[in-house]
This record gives structure tokens, C-alpha cells and sequence, in this order.
């Protein structure tokens, strides 16, 4: 599964029929994430104009949202992208990304933002390769409840409610790249 591979990668809009399809591959991908531990809803209650399916010829490996975003000051950006579990550490994600990227310049944008663990400097570096700068970092999530929750992967940090202290140590930094 080498260049082959990833060369033939696309993305497709995901339509509103298509809902229950994508909100099971969800579930699937995200089983015992992050998201899940911090109690993220994974089902949509409908597609929106963001959810699009990552595929390779014809077959859906992956769901990404992508397009502006609250999380991004209303700017341009990717938001979730999944990887079925067997198509994961293989390069693909990187050439999402790209494809992203290019998606970004057609829609006319000049920018897109993405964001990532801060203490997840492995990622950080490929991103940075990948032309992301680092633009500025956040703290937490504040959820319609007033819950604030600690965004983090769960293999590195727990979930947990932030406290003063936590805002210092912990975080997500966001990235930006020119399209």
C-alpha cells in the first residue's frame, strides 16, 4: 500500500441520505477515542454542508468535516478527520490533508486551520511539514452545559475537568497554513 495508494485518495460530499451510513462509520472509527471519553456526541442528527467521506476508489475508509468553523473563529478549516482503523499509520492522513488543502484553494480561501494536542509534538512536526505554523493555543472547550472539558488524546492524558492550574499546563495549539 505504498504512493499507489494514497495517489488515488478522494473526497466526497457527503449527502443527507446518507446520514445513517456516516454516523455508523463514526462510531466505528472514534470507538474508544478521546471524543467518546469526553462524552462527544458522534451521531449527527443530520449531514451537514462540513461531512464528507474519505475514500479510495470506490470504497469509504474515513469521514471528514471541513469548512468554516466556530472552533476557528468562523475561518476556513479541517475539524475531525477518521481513518478506519486498517488504513491508519500508512501515509494517508498526511495525504488528507493535502487533499484539504487543495479543497481550501478551489473553495478561493487563503488560509485553514487545524488543531492538535499540544503536548502531541510528533504531530505537530508533521504538520509543520506539511506547511502548518503554529498560530495560537487553547485551553478548553466550553460545552453549551457550562461543562469545560480538558481536549486531549486519551492515550496521552486523562479527561478531566480543567482547573486553574490545568489551563497552564494543558492545551491545543492551532495551526494555520496558506493554501
Amino acid at each position: 500500500m505504498g504512493g499507489d495508494f494514497v495517489d488515488k485518495l478522494t473526497i466526497k460530499k457527503a449527502k443527507k441520505s446518507e446520514s445513517t451510513k456516516y454516523n455508523n462509520l463514526e462510531k466505528i472509527i472514534f470507538k474508544d477515542s478521546y471524543y467518546t471519553k469526553i462524552n462527544y456526541t458522534l451521531t449527527h442528527s443530520k449531514i451537514t454542508e462540513k461531512d464528507y467521506f474519505i475514500n479510495y476508489n470506490s470504497k469509504t475508509i474515513g469521514t471528514l468535516s471541513i469548512g468554516n468553523s466556530i472552533e476557528f473563529g468562523g475561518k476556513f478549516g479541517i475539524g475531525i478527520v477518521g481513518l478506519k482503523k486498517e488504513f491508519r499509520n500508512k501515509g494517508i492522513g498526511k495525504k488528507v490533508i493535502i487533499l484539504c488543502k487543495k479543497f481550501a484553494k478551489k473553495e478561493k480561501e487563503t488560509q485553514i486551520f487545524l488543531s492538535v494536542p499540544l503536548l502531541d509534538n510528533e504531530t505537530i512536526s508533521i504538520f509543520e511539514k506539511l506547511g502548518f505554523k503554529k498560530h495560537h493555543i487553547e485551553t478548553n472547550i466550553q460545552y453549551k452545559d457550562g461543562t469545560k472539558f480538558l481536549r486531549c488524546r486519551n492515550d496521552q492524558l486523562k479527561h478531566l475537568i480543567l482547573t486553574t492550574n490545568d489551563y497552564k499546563k494543558l492545551g491545543w495549539q492551532i495551526m494555520c497554513s496558506e493554501v
